[in-house]
């Protein structure tokens, strides 16, 4: 006779980061194709791709959100600032990271605020 076990669907749980964090795309890396786009996950859980730039390189975009990255000594990311309609932050970033895929206004602004919970 075969053992029966209840399966509980707990373990499936979402837990919402409480800062937005910088992600690596596992999907590139597992398979081991350099790309240049990382990710943030913002406090909502959504993933927002981005390509990421030298402050005096950053191209030029229409709707752009453009988020201001600072490394700590460790080398960890923390977002000080976030633009949008392509506008550059003014905080001494050491990174701007491009995000493309907010397609209106009132998208980028949704972007912003889960970044930067405001």
């Amino acid at each position: 006779m075969a053992a029966c076990r209840s399966m509980s669907h707990d373990d499936q749980t979402v837990v919402l980061p409480s800062e937005p964090r910088f992600e690596i795309l596992a999907a590139a890396r597992d398979a081991g194709v350099v790309t240049p786009f990382r990710a943030w996950r913002g406090r909502s859980g959504r993933r927002y791709v981005v390509s990421v730039y030298r402050p005096e390189a950053v191209p030029a975009h229409d709707g752009a959100v453009l988020i201001a990255v600072r490394r700590d000594a460790g080398g960890v990311r923390r977002i000080v600032g976030v633009g949008i309609e392509g506008t550059v932050p003014a905080c001494a970033p050491d990174e701007i990271h491009v995000h493309l895929l907010a397609g209106t206004a009132i998208a980028r602004a949704a972007v912003a605020a889960d970044l930067m919970g405001g």
